[in-house]
């Protein structure tokens, strides 16, 4: 990740950012609007534009953050273990219906900083300990 080095050249990036995305998104209509075109803006990327398409637009699309990878991970839903987030997104959309696909990596990222966090997952108070590959390798 890109470490500005004051906080007056963090905040002009994050506006320039801001301010591409806002005209992208002011002058495209509802059913135009891609992944790929939202990633051609400078420092946007996919998890962001995921963010975009499935919040805003409310259409399909799979974010695939932290939580996101290694819940996915743990239960065993990613084929080859990956922590490519690409990957990842790409098997979750597969395996995923497509109007539960945003709702479902916003549930993950509170369930992996409530209960299968990545230190020290509370295993004991998991309602899914019986599909998890971790708790195997705990016990």
């Amino acid at each position: 990740m890109y470490k500005h080095n004051n906080n007056k050249t963090a905040l002009t990036s994050q506006n320039m950012i801001s301010q591409a995305l806002f005209e992208l998104l002011e002058t495209k209509a509802f059913t135009d609007i891609s992944v790929t075109e939202i990633c051609n803006k400078a420092g946007v990327g996919r998890k962001t534009a995921n963010i975009i398409i499935g919040d805003v637009y409310g259409k399909p699309a799979v974010v695939t953050d932290t939580h996101c990878i290694r819940i996915s991970n743990r239960l065993g839903l990613i084929p080859d273990s990956s922590k490519d987030p690409y990957k990842v997104e790409l098997a979750l959309s597969a395996i995923v219906e497509p109007a539960e696909q945003a709702p479902l990596c916003h549930r993950f990222v509170h369930f992996g900083r409530d209960i299968c966090t990545a230190r020290s997952p509370k295993c004991d108070r998991c309602p899914l300990r019986e599909l998890c590959t971790q708790v195997s390798k705990d016990s």
